[in-house]
């Protein structure tokens, strides 16, 4: 694809090999106390219980695919890669002890491996950003600010699940080998940049999300705006409830 005008060139197979970069970055892992009283007050989705045939179709989906990302071609190992439903759990109306809806939802040609990139860029596209991925975005438009460096010197990873942490979990990283000391800074503006953020989401006078505060209106829910100043309302302490 051109880059400035999107014409289409050609298409085809493409075999990129696997990139590591070994960085330094900042993170927030939300406490259990914490997650339960978000899933209570709506603020984030609680995570599906895909039924009790879950693990073994996931293991299943994951050697069809060769552990490797179907999207970008990514290999991993059972742990980092993520399997993705085509056409979303929730539309099947699962409800355990009701009914096994589940059988259909997770039937191996709904279901896809990705690796965690790929996963978020399907979901964006399914609009089911929540309020974590609200606050990823305003926090990469905040850091650099802050850091007096270039945009592209950072990216941030949320992951409502993190296959690492077992918890809702936000990284800002460094995009240089090794990094430069930008995490450490961003570390010791913890309080400051979330007080930021929710200054930067309250004020915008959008209605329901735009570039300026957590993302573009195609990319994110209808929901986004206030389920992320409300999140950042907890994390700061004011308006809690609000």
């Amino acid at each position: 694809m051109r880059r400035y005008t999107s014409e289409t060139l050609g298409f085809g197979p493409i075999d990129l090999p696997a990139m590591t970069l070994e960085t330094t970055g900042y993170w927030l892992v939300f406490s259990e106390a914490l997650t339960d009283r978000l899933y209570d007050l709506g603020i984030l989705l609680r995570p599906n219980d895909y039924g009790p045939n879950w693990q073994a179709q996931r293991k299943l989906v994951l050697e069809r695919d060769g552990y490797r990302c179907r999207t970008c071609g990514a290999s991993g190992d059972e742990i980092l890669l993520h399997v993705h439903h085509i056409r979303p759990f929730r539309e099947y109306g699962y409800v355990p002890g009701e009914n096994e809806n589940y059988r259909i939802a997770n039937q191996l040609d709904n279901l896809v491996t990705l690796c965690p990139s790929c996963h978020r860029r399907a979901e964006s596209g399914q609009q089911t950003r929540s309020a974590l991925s609200g606050l990823a975005y305003a926090l990469g438009n905040l850091a650099p600010l802050f850091l007096m460096c270039d945009p592209g010197d950072i990216s941030v990873s949320a992951e409502s699940i993190s296959p690492v942490t077992r918890a809702p979990t936000l990284v800002v990283y460094e995009r240089v080998p090794a990094g430069v000391g930008f995490s450490a800074r961003l570390y010791e503006l913890h309080d400051t940049l979330l007080a930021a953020a929710l200054e930067l989401v309250s004020d915008c006078q959008c209605r329901n999300g735009c570039p300026a505060c957590v993302g573009p209106p195609g990319d994110i829910g209808p929901d986004t705006k206030d389920v992320t100043r409300r999140l950042l309302g907890m994390l700061t302490g004011n308006g809690e409830n609000k």
